[in-house]
């Protein structure tokens, strides 16, 4: 079976009855073109026509009526598995249905496995994923041959009327080829079972047991002519929970004769787990944790393996060419919703690694469950295993939580009349009645993490009072809004109180968030992380505000007076005076001067020519020009100028003739730029980088490029030491935006 166009398999979808032809044809291997034309029904399309043939030359399917096949029907689980059960050699003879063909099927099927992990009902639609399971536990199974024939009579005008059905018996062969599956052997004979698979793969499609998966289950490993396909389950627990595994439901299995003794308890795939026994794992009352108990191999009874799947809130934070960032929220290691941040590396010489797939499945601030191995959120250890949330919102009814982390973290709430449970990995974030959230509910329906609404907040949606005052028995506020704009309002409510009175010395001067209500009047909450800088300047480098420590970004907003400008590069020059900033852990948000500003229009670009090769163009004055290849701002573009000299290497554009032919520089400022060359060893570790024996500050939003000819990448700080160590890229260039400045913010490695 193969996905549709877009690379997609589409699990959910039914398959047809011409589909279905198709999947028994390329499972049987026949040679579909040598039965084209021969199938009696009038009603299968030209593409599906030869599949249906082959399968109904073969006995493997019949029509409704010797010419109606219905191929665009479903197929249903009874006629899947008769088709199944007839490539395996069942039901040769009509009468071996007896009175009813489906209800003989349905029985033969189960008596062989057939329908494992399989659930839907006789008369019900195949889905694909239901399809590709039957398929699998037939090439598993065993092929039989007919050990006694039915009764049978021969009527006086020479008809042979078969009564009774056939006894099957399982077919044994010789050769290694028969040892690929299953490995059953006959004691007397000495032959192997001959499952379906190995006869039609020729004993190159195998199945071995393994002690276990990446979870630490019972695993077998399929490989198809030496190379493994995956490593899967390889039995079913005797038991799983979700919740309710404690002190309590241990005795009770004990009393039932379970026998915990010895067992290994794995947490995602680690047996060092710090949990000696089951009386340790079973006092942690886990919700939402997925625990498998596994039997030995001869004693139903006897729980030889405990496994814990065990998994984290996690979102993305940053994504590019190289690596997927993002914030793991693990309540063990953190006791309150601080979040660790992991960082997933693309492995190029694998095109279905962990960054391939969570690169295609989720973005930039998308919410998910994660699995780590070990349940150690450390970049070192591998991801097992991803799933989706969903996300319910709204105001809480109430709540009672028991914040006990020893023991997991536990507590409920109602939500719309509906109660959830906290997962034991829940993130921490605090629930109170009243307040709005995004809640996230892992698949098996606890609640993972939490998003307080209120926790993403807009820059539109700040603004600044300058002043506050009465206005009768108003409170009013001159507000400077993100635009730039100034207005007096009237506040109607101020930190959830509308019964206050204003402090003059406090309470102007400050960010405050906004929401306007329907009769103009404002609620007013004071941001949490703001702070002033008095006689400070503000300038457009990556520390922006003199005297503090905080950086700018892309997104930085400036307000100089009732000027705003957008992102530190574009940030004024203000002179001495006082400086108010909103400030998100060490980045800046919002700054406000109360001076006014002067934006620099100097020209001073730094710009990286990736190729001396060039396009020639003329002028509307038959004047030529020459257009380059380059690397600035952050893509790949085309510049213009007049010059047809350029070299591959780091530029500064002092100017642009007739606002379009750049102008460039080779002398680039050397205190703005480093360059290092034949770099051999790195090590970059808290923001600094250490080449051979020089070491340089990074910026927390620096941004790391690899150039290798035309080819321009993007990756993440952490990923540097490999591309210089192992990739050859040993040539470094290091920028900073201004001298005054120690923080590089732009690195280029070059080969």
């Amino acid at each position: 079976m193969t996905g549709d166009e877009n690379g997609k398999f589409n699990p959910d979808a039914n398959v047809t009855r011409n589909e279905m032809a198709v999947i028994m044809s390329n499972m049987l291997d026949y040679k579909v073109s040598n039965y084209a034309g021969t199938a009696p029904f009038t009603d299968v399309p030209a593409w599906a026509e030869p599949y249906v043939a082959a399968c109904w030359t073969h006995g493997i399917i019949s029509g409704y009526d010797a010419k109606t096949f219905g191929g665009s029907d479903s197929v249903t689980a009874a006629q899947a598995a008769l088709m199944m059960l007839k490539a395996l050699g069942y039901f040769q003879y009509q009468s071996d249905f007896g009175d009813d063909w489906q209800l003989s099927t349905i029985r033969q099927a189960n008596q062989i496995d057939l329908y494992n992990d399989v659930d839907v009902a006789a008369i019900e639609a195949m889905t694909r994923n239901d399809v590709a399971q039957l398929a699998l536990n037939t090439l598993e199974a065993t092929q039989v041959i007919v050990g006694r024939e039915p009764g049978k009579v021969v009527t006086p005008d020479g008809t042979t009327v078969y009564l009774g059905s056939a006894e099957y018996s399982d077919l044994y062969k010789s050769g290694n080829r028969y040892n690929a599956i299953n490995g059953k052997k006959d004691d007397d004979s000495k032959k192997y079972s001959a499952e379906l698979g190995e006869d039609l793969f020729a004993g190159e499609l195998k199945k071995k047991a393994d002690d276990h998966d990446d979870f630490g289950r019972p695993a077998v490993i399929w490989s198809y002519e030496g190379d493994e396909i995956g490593k899967y389950a390889g039995e079913e627990p005797v038991m799983t929970y979700v919740k309710d595994f404690d002190k309590d439901e241990v005795k009770d299995l004990e009393k039932d004769g379970y026998d915990f003794d010895g067992a290994t308890i794995y947490v995602n795939g680690s047996d060092e787990t710090g949990l000696d026994s089951v009386a340790d794992l079973a006092a942690r009352k886990y919700k939402g944790t997925v625990i498998e108990l596994y039997a030995a191999e001869d004693d139903d009874k006897k729980i030889d393996r405990i496994v814990l799947l065990q998994g984290y809130l996690a979102q993305v934070t940053d994504m590019d060419d190289e690596d997927v960032t993002m914030d793991v929220y693990n309540p063990w290691l953190n006791n309150d919703d601080e979040a660790v941040s992991f960082t997933v590396e693309d492995n190029s010489k694998d095109d279905d690694d962990w960054f391939d797939r969570l690169s295609k499945r989720y973005d930039v601030d998308d919410y998910f469950v994660i699995f780590i191995e070990a349940a150690d959120v450390n970049d070192d250890n591998d991801v097992l295993a991803v799933s989706d949330v969903e996300t319910v919102s709204g105001t809480v009814k109430t709540v009672k939580i028991t914040d006990d982390m020893e023991n997991g973290y536990n507590g409920s709430f109602t939500l719309d009349g509906t109660k959830y449970t906290l997962a034991s990995g829940y993130n921490n974030v605090e629930i109170n009645a009243g307040d709005e959230y995004d809640f996230f509910l892992d698949e098996n329906g606890f609640v993972i993490g939490a998003k307080a609404a209120n926790d993403e907040v807009n820059v539109d949606d700040y603004i600044f009072v300058k002043e506050v005052g009465e206005s009768g028995f108003d409170n009013i506020a001159k507000a400077l809004f993100m635009d730039g704009t100034s207005k007096t309002i009237t506040v109607s409510e101020l930190d959830n109180d509308d019964d206050f009175t204003w402090d003059k010395s406090e309470d102007a001067k400050k960010f405050y968030t906004f929401k306007e209500k329907k009769n103009g009047e404002y609620e007013l909450k004071l941001v949490d992380d703001q702070n002033k800088a008095e006689s400070a300047t503000v300038d457009n480098v990556a520390k922006p505000i003199s005297g503090v420590t905080k950086t700018g970004n892309s997104s930085t907003l400036f307000i100089a007076k009732d000027k705003v400008y957008t992102g530190v590069k574009n940030a004024p020059e203000v002179e001495a005076g006082n400086v108010y900033y909103i400030f998100d852990g060490g980045r800046l948000v919002v700054v406000y001067s109360e001076n006014e500003g002067s934006a620099s229009t100097s020209a001073d670009e730094l710009v990286y020519v990736l190729s001396d090769n060039y396009a020639v163009g003329l002028d509307e004055d038959d004047e030529e020009y020459y257009e380059y290849d380059v690397f600035m701002d952050g893509e790949k573009t085309t510049l213009l100028t007049r010059k047809d000299d350029l070299e591959v290497g780091l530029y500064q554009i002092k100017s642009y003739e007739d606002d379009l032919y750049a102008e460039f520089e080779k002398n680039v400022d050397g205190d703005l730029v480093k360059t290092e060359e034949s770099v051999s060893t790195v090590d970059y570790e808290d923001g600094t980088l250490t080449l051979d024996d020089e070491s340089y500050l990074l910026a927390d939003d620096v941004k790391v490029y690899t150039i290798d000819g035309t080819t321009v990448k993007s990756i993440g700080a952490g990923s540097i030491e490999n591309r210089v160590t192992k990739d050859g890229f040993d040539n470094v260039t290091l920028i900073q935006l201004d001298e005054d400045d120690n923080e590089f913010v732009i690195v280029y490695l070059t080969k």
